[in-house]
């Protein structure tokens, strides 16, 4: 393969991955597409078929027009827009570039367009995928710019060759003219065999087979080691508040402060992450082994609203018992409360994409803990959790927050989370809301139920499981999530539609009615917006929760003593009672039955999930205080403190040894600095008036250098160059001339094969490889050339003049045709 042909296929490589990595940015793949198909094409049809190109007038004439076409959308006022508008030129002069005839001229501009290329899409996109293909970018263009340099340099030794070689011969013109006027036949002369000095095939064969690609992949691996070594040591200065890196805000698709039931557009799911949360012993730290699909509870909505064909449940900003001053201070934002002591606190790591939502999601009850952020509320009336900036005002990343819940025991979500002292929303009236009016059917159905379990012994808590097993019935009620085919009454309340009619709908009409029936007996209930489940990922040991985890369910409250009944003994309690867990949407069995049947896809998708947190987290988000806690404080808790003390006093003391000499010697080190400055100037005006080529240095300079004497004592020429140029004297009798490049090795073995195809008979075609042998132990041996190997040395030249004239004699004695006997 030629070596130009490895280039380009290094710059097209370069330029895909480059396309490749804009589209990540872009978040489109039609121009990306385009310049891949433009790479691959031009490699084919322009560059190894040769069947077209563009010349330069087209292709500057396109090369505006694309300028013309991008500035529309710079100057808009969106920077996004002008990093997309920069993002499109590129592409476009890049395939401009592609089907135009190469040289090394353009292939230096179409990397530097993709290196620009990347830049704009770091701009845009900082994601895992992004940082895979950033790497495999990096080491690509390690290689094209190490192939770029050896194809320049060649292409130099090949110009230097071809003028070379045009003066050789035109030498040679002239000296067959002089011979043929003197009578003299030429035939050893006329055509000399010399070996093509290199050709692109050539260089082509050497760097794929000389090691090059593999000296290359070394030290752009050692580079890469060295680079990730030094991000990850070199001390972090920018506090944990600020990152250079945003994420675009996420809409939840299911999740909403508010829910309306009227919508009836399908519910779109969604693969997109949410959060990623891990649990841990808060008291050792070790990883917490978590039985079940945990709820991570959200927003609390109480009220609830049919108005103008609209159903809406929402959260009131504050009830009817409270007065304005009041509202005022219990609606505001309070610190969370130290855990209680128990053996069983569990942490929750949390790691939330940025929402469009201030509401944080965790398992109740929630405490604080050491790691949690100072913005981090609870709500003082409702209880619930919250970031108190708002996502409009928080950079766009990811959030990091922990807390500490007692809600588990053995590893299983409890069923009732207690109320906290100094509860207020039990005073919301809304948690009793029903207007038999609007609902008819429900308390039919509820009326009934209750009725078949009536008893002295019946329970808040028996009464509401049987409100709730009455929706997981086989056959009674149907999971969609697509309402193109449900045929609602417009007139009717859409929860008392659903029970009377229909009885399809998604979790949030179930919670719905499930919240009525509960009302409708006198029990306080509510409905709760969160996440239930999640992707377990064995990897990483946390819950990769995605959109589509998006849930609803329900909590009726229970008073103490019941509270205290439904719980474990163990349990966290609160005297003021608990709310118990109700999910009364069918399929709850069948997607944690899915979950357990994991594929080796489901597997990488693990992997791919836990490498994206890592880079998220080590890579974007390495703040001074994660780097110390992370790398720092490991590597030193594992070292006796007192080593690394000693170790950075002697820094230390190095350090200020090193600034004392510095200090000392600085008079010198100037003064060492002027004469060397002063003598390089000397030099190089010398040199300019002497007229000596650029690298040349003065007859004096290389005296000092070589050992030579200097002009006007020139010593005798030495033995060891005299035979040497004996032998290419002989040799240039035959034709034979060493050529630009080519080593005094490669000349002999060409005389031997010519003199082996001349006089095969008289054993003289060793004898140049043998003199040229000698020659190099002579010349680069570090012992003396002994008397008796330079005596040798003249009979083998001896003989090879011999040779060379019986081929001199030969050629002469050959009867020669004249030009009209030969036509």
């Amino acid at each position: 393969m030629k070596l130009e042909r490895i280039v380009q296929i290094h710059v097209a490589t370069l330029a895909i991955l480059g396309a490749v990595l804009l589209g990540m940015g872009q978040r489109s793949s039609l121009l990306p597409l385009l310049a891949v198909f433009a790479a691959v094409t031009s490699v084919i049809f322009t560059d190894v078929l040769r069947w077209f190109h563009l010349n330069r007038f087209v292709a500057n004439v396109a090369a505006l027009l694309a300028l013309f076409f991008s500035l529309n959308d710079f100057f808009q006022a969106d920077m996004r827009a002008q990093l997309l508008a920069i993002a499109n030129l590129l592409i476009y002069l890049q395939i401009v570039l592609f089907y135009q005839r190469k040289n090394p001229r353009l292939y230096w501009q179409l990397t530097v367009l993709s290196l620009l290329q990347v830049v704009v899409s770091a701009a845009l996109s900082v994601g895992f995928e992004f940082g895979l293909v950033l790497m495999l970018y990096a080491v690509t263009a390690f290689s094209t710019l190490a192939i770029l340099h050896v194809h320049r340099e060649s292409l130099r030794v090949i110009q230097f060759a071809v003028r070379g070689r045009a003066v050789r011969d035109d030498n040679a013109s002239d000296r067959s003219e002089r011979e043929v006027g003197q009578g003299r036949k030429l035939s050893l002369h006329r055509d000399p065999i010399i070996r093509p000095l290199t050709s692109p095939t050539r260089l082509g064969r050497q760097a794929l087979g000389s090691g090059l690609l593999k000296q290359i992949t070394a030290v752009g691996g050692s580079a890469l080691v060295f680079a990730f070594v030094l991000f990850f040591s070199a001390p972090r200065l920018d506090s944990s508040s600020r990152r250079n890196y945003q994420i675009r805000l996420t809409r939840v698709v299911g999740f909403n402060s508010h829910v309306t039931l009227s919508e009836l557009e399908p519910v779109l799911e969604s693969s997109e992450t949410v959060m990623r949360v891990s649990f841990r012993d808060a008291i050792s730290g070790q990883p917490y082994r978590v039985y079940g699909e945990p709820y991570f509870r959200g927003s609390l909505l109480t009220e609830y609203r049919f108005e103008d064909g609209k159903a809406h449940w929402r959260q009131p900003s504050s009830t009817a018992l409270e007065n304005p001053f009041v509202s005022r201070i219990v609606s505001s934002y309070r610190l969370l409360q130290d855990p209680p002591v128990s053996r069983s606190l569990v942490r929750q790591d949390i790691i939330l994409q940025p929402l469009s939502e201030q509401v944080l999601f965790a398992i109740f009850p929630v405490f604080a803990s050491a790691q949690t952020p100072d913005d981090v509320r609870m709500h003082s009336r409702t209880k619930q959790l919250l970031c108190q900036s708002h996502p409009d005002e928080r950079s766009r990343m990811e959030y990091r927050y922990a807390v500490i819940t007692t809600g588990m025991i053995g590893g299983v979500q409890l069923d009732v989370t207690p109320l906290s002292n100094g509860a207020t929303h039990l005073m919301d009236p809304a948690l009793l809301d029903f207007d038999v009016a609007q609902m008819p059917t429900i308390k039919s159905i509820a009326d009934e139920i209750v009725g078949q379990r009536a008893g002295a012994n019946v329970s808040r808590a028996d009464v509401a499981r049987a409100l709730r097993d009455h929706f997981l019935r086989p056959g009674a009620y149907s999971y969609t999530l697509d309402f193109a085919n449900v045929r609602r009454r417009r007139d009717l309340d859409p929860i008392e539609d659903f029970m009377a009619h229909h009885r399809s709908g998604h979790c949030q009409y179930f919670a719905s009615a499930l919240v009525m029936m509960l009302r409708s007996q006198g029990i306080p209930a509510r409905m709760i917006v969160g996440f239930r489940g999640g992707e377990y990922n064995a990897l990483g040991d946390y819950y990769q929760v995605l959109q589509r985890h998006a849930h609803a369910w329900v909590e009726a409250y229970l008073p103490a003593d019941e509270a205290r009944l439904q719980s474990p003994p163990d349990a966290h309690l609160s005297p003021l009672g608990g709310w118990l867990r109700l999910d009364p949407t069918p399929g709850s069995d069948i997607d944690r039955g899915r979950q357990l049947q994991q594929g080796w896809m489901d597997t990488v998708d693990d992997v791919l999930d836990y490498a994206s947190t890592v880079w998220t987290a080590y890579i974007l988000g390495l703040t001074a205080k994660r780097q110390r806690e992370s790398i720092y404080e490991p590597v030193a808790n594992r070292t006796d403190p007192e080593t690394w003390a000693a170790t950075l006093a002697r820094l230390r003391g190095l350090r200020q040894r090193a600034l004392q000499w510095v200090q000392g010697v600085s008079m010198l080190l100037s003064l060492v600095l002027a004469v060397g400055l002063t003598a390089a100037l000397a030099m190089s005006w010398r040199r300019r008036r002497h007229g000596l080529p650029r690298g040349a240095a003065p007859a004096r300079w290389q005296w000092l250098r070589n050992g030579a004497a200097p002009a006007g004592h020139r010593a005798a020429p030495s033995p060891r160059v005299q035979f040497y140029r004996r032998l290419e004297a002989a040799l240039s009798r035959l034709g034979l001339t060493r050529g630009l490049g080519q080593t005094p090795r490669e000349l002999a073995r060409q005389a031997d094969r010519r003199l082996a195809a001349l006089l095969p008979q008289t054993g003289g075609a060793q004898l140049p490889s043998l003199i040229v042998e000698a020659f190099y132990r002579a010349r680069f041996g570090s012992a003396a050339f002994p008397e008796e190997s330079i005596l040798a040395v003249e009979a083998q030249l001896g003989q090879l003049e011999e040779v060379v004239q019986q081929c001199v004699q030969a050629d002469d004695a050959t009867p020669r045709s004249r030009p009209a006997d030969r036509a």
